[in-house]
């Protein structure tokens, strides 16, 4: 419900900011469910339901964003697991990264099927840098939202995942 609410909102918010300078409220909520989600499996049907329901409303081929947010989820899945984005810069860069790379996939499929310039490459690429760093600014305010929902609705779904540090008995 929350994936959908955010989806509307951003729908509403592009009419009044252009495309670069809007961030991707679905992208971030995929984030924000890949470092708060306790169930891989769980966390990734949600987010494929999230990703049909973004194809369906933003009429790209079917199938395209579900894939996308599936593996954004997978790799932030895996980056709270091995990494510490509990802070706020460690946060902004790992969306800042996250989000370029998305666009780069879309970017690379479109052009395979035809529907995205190939000379316009340093254009598209200026404005999803900008796209990144819009997202980034936005993802520590969204996924404090979204753990706050998450806490609300479920207590143990807020909780945030701890690290997992291999002790092996290693030279110090």
């Amino acid at each position: 419900m929350l994936g959908l609410l955010l989806m509307i909102f951003q729908s509403a918010l592009a009419q009044w900011v252009s495309p670069p300078w809007c961030p991707d409220l679905g992208l971030l909520l995929v984030v924000a469910l890949a470092l708060r989600w306790p169930v891989l499996t769980t966390g990734l049907f949600l987010v494929a339901m999230l990703g049909f329901a973004a194809d369906i409303l933003s009429g790209s081929l079917l199938g395209q964003q579900a894939l996308l947010r599936i593996l954004a989820f997978t790799g932030a899945f895996v980056a709270g697991q091995k990494f510490n984005l509990k802070g706020t810069w460690p946060l902004v860069i790992f969306v800042f990264s996250v989000t370029f790379i998305y666009g780069v996939t879309i970017y690379l499929s479109s052009l395979f099927f035809g529907a995205a310039v190939a000379g316009q490459v340093w254009g598209w690429l200026i404005d999803n840098f900008w796209h990144a760093c819009i997202n980034a600014l936005f993802a520590p305010a969204v996924l404090s939202l979204c753990s706050r929902v998450f806490s609300w609705v479920n207590g143990q779904l807020g909780t945030e995942r701890s690290l997992h540090m291999q002790a092996d008995g290693g030279s110090i």
